[in-house]
């Protein structure tokens, strides 16, 4: 019978002790272990173990006789497997698992309708719960922060949920829902304790311990017993380097580097870090020394579980990295300034075995990639045995539309269809709707979005640590280059993993390669005589919610950069918005909206008097539309009154179905 015995530390104290065998179990505690376990990353997967990803993709996309037919279809909302009806309820299937296995993440862009997951082929529910209140904190532990929360509109829940024999995710009402369910898989024979809530119950002072450290991944990490500090003090002039060398068997658990340079942005991709394993030719890191930190290009601040920039500038890395023999660290500087670097390397001495796998980090950049024809890029491959951990990916985008609706696809052992499928770049990220708020977690990042818009220089990070990928042959992670605009566009990712041998960089690009692109300067329009839609006052409101919205990450037409939008109405719901005349009389009205798959039907008055048609502000994609005439009005001196109602929706609408955008009115004196 063969055993792994894992250790891990938190906060200082021997957490847990758990033993494995080639027939394991798994049980609630032992999952909520595993989420802040690095050191079991670098353990080779057992055959039989998987990660998948269950989605709302485009069910368009397919293969067919070998050959990809509609790959880069994007109506990914309100897809499911089939509907069942129970009790007299419509329930839209999400994710129907077979067993034995755990979710592991389950993320939406706008959870709707009640939510409930079917364990081991009950008939009842183990949970239902209006599925928005599972991201505000209001059904208490265990959907609380960081276990579940919305970060730049992301919704994600991260609380494993074990199953032996079923898993069956369903939501009632969830039409037009974007959705991930991402789960685990193991081996056949493997004994799952399947969720309960005595289970949550018995483990929540474990759980709350591993809240803590998710919560603040750097302050809560402790070095293990018997470790060795190596410290730096580098100075490291133009065309420099800079090499620590390290004996074996053992493993590095820390690096830390405070850099200091004239312009650090410039230096960051500059310098070069290097790491080489045993007898091995060529490096399994290879990056941009700020990119292998997880944010680039630049310093941008945010704590994530493995990786992070702290406030005061300084780097660091919790990667697990196991050696045999040595491990050579090297930092290269290509730029033309004297980089300085203070800080330290930690290194753990042990005893390895065949079990362990090295630690691999990769980075590679294109520009210019031209965003038509639609296209899939390459952010990481491996082969052999191991498991995917984390991939960084940063993009340079020279106009305010939005440049991340491509789908992430991830290919397990030279599978044909991915076995994971996504539903957009910010999507897999864990955020949505292409908000470009930065924002912080253990485990998904977007330590940098420069704006206005999607403009500019955006860095984004997901790590995988409960959900890692395990392969035994080889795995693939694309992303689609999927653009609103016609343009050139810089994409550049480091990709993170384990394998069961050292895997040379295949790419090393040019210093000048690796510069950030200068993008252009961007101006934002203003519709003469425009009265601002985000800025008249909401008069009365039946239903849903007003408030600002930023336009610029889909073009250059709405006037300010910015609309009014009136989300969550409904057929018969009212919106009353006041605008002012200098003088009584006759005007020209002239109103400019925005179009999208999500937008409803309205009719529009003045003052208590109708004007135009009913107005269908249904497409398939964003646009603005224009300005439209809307014939003559009767205005009085001061306030006046526009009224729209909704009075319904394309049939071809999804998601919410009857959202209103208004970017501005114009009132001309008739002639």
């Amino acid at each position: 019978m063969c055993r792994r015995i894992l250790c891990m530390m938190v906060t200082g104290v021997v957490l847990f002790s758990l033993q494995v065998s080639c027939a394991p179990s798994v049980t609630l505690s032992d999952l909520l272990k595993q989420m802040v376990d690095l050191e079991a990353l670098s353990l080779k997967p057992l055959p039989g173990e998987r990660c998948n990803q269950a989605s709302s993709y485009d069910r368009a996309s397919r293969i067919v006789d070998g050959k990809k037919v509609d790959w880069f279809a994007n109506g990914d909302a309100g897809q499911y497997i089939r509907i069942e009806e129970r009790n007299g309820r419509r329930e839209m299937v999400m994710a129907d698992i077979p067993g034995p296995g755990a979710i592991v993440r389950i993320w939406s862009a706008n959870p709707k309708g009640v939510l409930r997951i079917y364990i081991d082929g009950a008939e009842k529910p183990v949970i239902e719960r209006e599925f928005p209140k599972l991201f505000d904190g209001s059904q208490g532990y265990p959907f609380v922060h960081p276990f579940a929360g919305v970060h730049s509109s992301g919704a994600n829940i991260y609380f494993p949920i074990p199953f032996a024999r079923r898993a069956l995710v369903t939501v009632e009402g969830g039409e037009g829902m974007y959705y991930h369910v991402n789960y685990r898989l193991y081996p056949p024979g493997t004994q799952v304790e399947s969720f309960s809530w005595q289970a949550v119950e018995r483990t929540r002072k474990l759980g709350e311990e591993v809240a803590r450290r998710l919560a603040k991944p750097y302050e809560t990490w402790r070095a293990p017993s018997g470790s060795q500090t190596h410290s730096i003090r580098w100075s490291i002039p133009p065309g420099g380097s800079r090499v620590l060398n390290l004996q074996g068997p053992a493993r590095i658990v820390a690096i830390e580097m405070k850099p200091q340079a004239k312009d650090l942005q410039k230096a960051l991709r500059a310098a070069v870090l290097e790491i080489t394993w045993d007898n091995a030719m060529l490096p399994s890191v290879w990056s941009p020394l700020g990119d292998f930190f997880g944010t680039g290009p630049g310093l941008n601040p945010y704590q994530a579980l493995p990786c992070g920039v702290l406030e005061n500038g300084t780097m660091y890395s919790h990667w697990v990295m196991p050696f045999v023999w040595r491990a050579v660290l090297r930092v290269r500087n290509e730029g033309d300034e004297t980089l300085n670097l203070s800080g330290r390397v930690i290194v753990q001495p042990m005893r390895w075995s065949d079990r362990w796998m090295h630690f691999h980090a990769q980075w590679h950049t294109q520009y210019p990639i031209r965003t038509r024809p639609m296209r899939d890029w390459t952010m990481a491959e491996a082969w052999g045995t191991g498991r995917f951990v984390g991939v960084a990916l940063s993009v340079a985008n020279p106009v305010k539309v939005w440049w991340g609706e491509g789908d992430e696809k991830f290919y397990v052992d030279g599978e044909e269809f991915p076995s994971t499928f996504g539903t957009g770049t910010e999507d897999f990220f864990g955020y949505a709707w292409g908000n470009p708020t930065p924002f912080t977690h253990a485990y998904h990042n977007q330590p940098r979005a420069d704006g206005p818009g999607s403009y500019g220089h955006v860095s984004n990070n997901r790590f995988f640590i409960i959900d890692n990928v395990p392969f035994q042959k080889s795995f693939r992670a694309d992303i689609e280059v999927w653009h609103w605009a016609e343009v050139e566009v810089s994409y550049s990712a480091i990709g993170y993993w384990y394998a069961d041998s050292e895997q040379g960089a295949r790419s090393f690009p040019s210093l000048q390669e690796r510069l950030p692109v200068r993008l252009p300067e961007l101006k934002v329009y203003r519709e003469p005589g425009a009265i601002e839609g985000e800025g008249m006052k909401v008069l009365r409101r039946t239903g849903g919610n007003t408030t600002t919205q930023d336009m610029q990450g889909f073009g250059e037409a709405w006037s300010g950069g910015a609309q009014l939008w009136w989300t969550g109405a409904k057929p018969g719901d009212v919106l009353e918005l006041a605008f002012d005349a200098e003088k009584a009389g006759t005007y020209e009205l002239v109103i400019a909206m925005t179009k999208a798959v999500d937008y409803g039907q309205f009719r529009l008055s003045v003052n208590g008097v109708p004007v135009g048609d009913v107005i269908d502000l249904f497409n398939n994609g964003v646009i603005h539309t224009g300005k439209i005439g809307m014939g003559k009005v009767q205005l009085k001196q001061g306030q006046n009154m526009l009224r729209v109602d909704v009075v319904g929706t394309n049939p071809a609408s999804t998601g919410d179905r009857y959202m209103f955008g208004l970017d501005f009115i114009k009132i001309v004196p008739a002639q």
